[in-house]
């Protein structure tokens, strides 16, 4: 009898576009001149790491496994992709342990996307999740990198509209008992993306559900402030598809003010709904005010959100995203000043966005209708 899982994997063949081997797994030997292309003491660092696994490969010592996969992090974390995915090559064609094989192959999804190979990013979490279903026993205690795996698989998926493949994705870390192993982190994750593809493909119930079940915790053990208010908008905009109702502005302003929660970027996610609520609304004077509060509001709070990133990478990644909101905001009271006659906002608006751009002909435009607000002053 077919299982859930051989179903799933039935579906993923059929549905994620077919990827050369050759664009996922690169079996060249590797060499210095290969992986390692510039003068760099990190790099000729982690060259001798990746011989001593060899040696011990070669030699049948333990551990290689493990120094291949921490090896291809770091080169990742430098900013090394087509490296570390050559790297992990090396234990997904020779693994050292069925989970070395199950970890880099998630790791190579992840990789893919960071370079925007989608359709081999795609192959990698499919081969995983194969992989899986096929040693399933073996699997029963590490099924957190799976899951990991898997929850970027249903979001590249979601990416390329492939809702309902992106459903049952989901769907098979619930319909085995893999989700009891899990912490709640990852649960919420799942469910919330799980409610998102739900809600794409038409179950609007179960999306509801979905999160009425996760709602009724908050903020609950397991939940950060950043995955309550996740929690919070998806059951406001589940319940009112219009996202422009009074009770939906309420709900919103409600999160808005909670102080708990803005400690957290997220909290911008709410921002944006009620700026998008209150245009709907046609309540232009409480719109471009509102926008007025979130671009202050971030420069208060950039700095603090920035100090809490766990590297780098994540700062990089959550720096851009805030400038984004950033410029959103301004963009949203130049859209609307001059029509409620919020002409000092509206000049200070301008300014920041000139100062944001560098092209020199777009600072001259903006400059341009900076000296025109001033004269309507």
């Amino acid at each position: 009898m077919r299982t859930r899982a051989s179903s799933l994997a039935v579906t993923l063949l059929a549905s994620v576009i077919f990827v050369p081997a050759a664009l996922l797994m690169n079996n060249e030997t590797l060499s210095s001149a290969a992986v390692f292309t510039q003068d760099d003491p990190e790099r000729d660092r982690l060259l001798e790491d990746v011989t001593r696994a060899r040696q011990m490969r070669d030699s049948g010592e333990s551990g290689y496994g493990d120094l291949f996969r921490k090896t291809a992090s770091r080169l990742a974390r430098d900013g090394h992709l087509n490296d570390a995915i050559r790297v992990l090559d090396e234990i997904i064609d020779r693994p050292e342990h069925p989970f070395d094989k199950l970890s880099a192959l998630r790791q190579q999804g992840q990789y893919y996307e960071r370079l925007g190979n989608d359709a081999a990013a795609l192959r990698a979490y499919q081969v995983q999740a194969l992989f899986f279903e096929a040693n399933l026993e073996q699997f029963r205690d590490v099924s957190l990198d799976f899951a990991s795996g898997q929850l970027a698989h249903s979001r590249v998926l979601a990416s390329r509209g492939q809702y309902a493949t992106a459903v049952s994705v989901t769907d098979l870390l619930f319909d085995t008992d893999l989700s009891t192993k899990l912490p709640d982190n990852m649960i919420v994750s799942l469910r919330l993306a799980r409610s998102e593809y739900m809600e794409r493909v038409g179950r609007h119930a179960d999306a509801a559900r979905e999160i009425d079940e996760l709602f009724a915790d908050v903020p609950g053990h397991g939940k950060t402030d950043g995955e309550a208010v996740h929690i919070m908008l998806r059951r406001i905009l589940l319940a009112d598809p219009s996202r422009s109702s009074q009770s939906s502005v309420d709900a919103l302003i409600q999160i808005w003010d909670t102080v708990e929660f803005q400690g957290n970027p997220r909290i911008l996610d709410a921002g944006s709904h009620l700026l998008e609520a209150l245009s709907r609304r046609k309540e232009y004077d409480e719109f471009v005010l509102f926008a007025d509060e979130i671009s202050r509001f971030i420069d208060t709070n950039r700095d603090s959100w920035l100090s809490k990133a766990s590297d780098d990478q994540q700062r990089r990644r959550l720096s851009r995203h805030i400038e984004q909101r950033k410029r959103s905001a301004l963009v949203a009271i130049q859209s609307a000043a001059e029509r409620v006659g919020e002409f000092d906002l509206l000049v200070d608006a301008l300014e920041q966005l000139r100062d944001l751009e560098s092209d020199p002909k777009s600072r001259i435009d903006f400059q341009n209708q900076i000296h025109k607000a001033q004269r309507r002053r």
